[in-house]
């Protein structure tokens, strides 16, 4: 194998090693700090009007600030998600990149409710 090759590989192991796995790191707990309040103000709201909201605007000023609401569009390397699926029901998803996608899911049947998160480097 060629010198050159070995150093490829070498500085390619020592990047990938150096990544953290989904639902850990910086960079899930950056896409969690603007995550988690959104979801708080979901539940907040499906306790006080007995559904979830239509969308993330009608959450706002009550439950979620202005701020809090820009904030989900804030970084380029972040996506969030909001899915209605039922009166009662909703899904909330986060991604974030760099190096890598990683995906997370709030699940909030389970106990207590958290975070599932998938990805790829």
């Amino acid at each position: 194998m060629s010198r050159a090759l070995v150093s490829l590989l070498v500085v390619v192991v020592a990047l990938l090693g150096g990544c953290s796995s989904p639902g850990e790191g910086w960079k899930f707990e950056r896409a969690r700090s603007v995550g988690d309040p959104a979801v708080a103000a979901i539940n907040a709201f499906r306790r006080e009007h007995g559904r979830v909201p239509r969308d993330m605007h009608e959450l706002v000023p009550k439950y979620l600030s202005q701020e809090g609401l820009a904030a989900l569009g804030a970084d380029d390397s972040i996506g969030f998600e909001y899915v209605v699926l039922d009166k009662d029901e909703f899904e909330f998803r986060m991604n974030y990149r760099g190096p890598g996608t990683n995906e997370c899911v709030y699940v909030a049947d389970s106990s207590p409710p958290s975070w599932s998160c998938f990805g790829a480097y």
